[in-house]
């Protein structure tokens, strides 16, 4: 559906409100820095906003959205890489309510960029496969070969804490060596 450019301020502001919680998910995806997600997703929609002030159509908006959301990512960890900055997975140390809050934020940042993007936005924030091939601009398929494998690898590392939380039951107070089965020698 192509957006009426002749109020470009009102539809600006429902593409935010409908849009900008799955930008920000996309960029922190991404970039796993809170800060600079919510910086790319200013910097979206007031691009968005500037190509509707200019009179440009956009006929898929979320499409155009998360493309440039994608866009916008790669350019700053390019930049990131460019100036050697160190590597801060801070992004995932956000303050959780309970445990199990904090073990799901660990999991998914511990996913590939490209799994934890789709998984994401498909399995948390609901989004068709269809609708998140084309504003990835990948193939349906790939969408979800991505998001079967992001389950999967979750599942996998969710089976091996409970292999280490049980082993560790029977070793109270000492570090647990999963696969040799008993407690390390400290």
């Amino acid at each position: 559906m192509e957006q009426d450019v002749r109020t470009p301020l009102r539809a600006w502001e429902k593409a935010y409100t409908e849009h900008r919680i799955a930008v920000y998910h996309t960029a922190l995806s991404f970039i796993r820095d809170r800060d600079a997600a919510e910086d790319v997703c200013h910097e979206v929609f007031l691009a968005l906003y500037g190509e509707w002030e200019k009179g440009g159509r956009i006929r898929h908006l979320r499409a155009w959205l998360l493309t440039a959301t994608r866009n916008r990512c790669a350019n700053l960890m390019r930049d990131r890489r460019r100036e050697e900055l160190t590597g801060d997975d801070s992004a995932w140390d956000i303050p959780a309510e309970d445990d199990d809050e904090l073990l799901v934020k660990d999991l998914l940042g511990r996913l590939p960029p490209d799994e934890r993007l789709v998984f994401c936005l498909h399995c948390l924030d609901g989004y068709p496969y269809r609708e998140l091939a084309e504003g990835l601009s990948l193939p349906i398929g790939t969408v979800q070969t991505r998001v079967r494998s992001a389950r999967k690898r979750l599942k996998g590392m969710l089976d091996e804490k409970e292999d280490r939380d049980e082993v560790s039951s029977f070793y109270p107070g000492r570090p647990v060596d999963a696969t040799q089965g008993g407690p390390r020698n400290v």
